[in-house]
């Protein structure tokens, strides 16, 4: 029937630290992003570039 589209809602549990898992390596991403920092920066002349390639990321 298409009038019955109710779902059942189900108790969302509060997130707790001991769910969250591989968050130490997010402290290796600045070391392995610093390797970009310079990456299309020889055509910048003028030595004004303001945004590097590993604030894309």
């Amino acid at each position: 029937m298409a009038g019955n589209t109710k779902k059942k809602s189900k108790a969302k549990k509060k997130l707790q630290p001991a769910d969250i898992q591989g968050s130490k390596y997010f402290k290796l991403i600045p070391e392995l992003l610093q390797s970009l920092r310079n990456v299309g920066t020889k055509r910048d002349t003028a030595g004004n570039r303001k945004f590097f390639f590993d604030q894309y990321v």
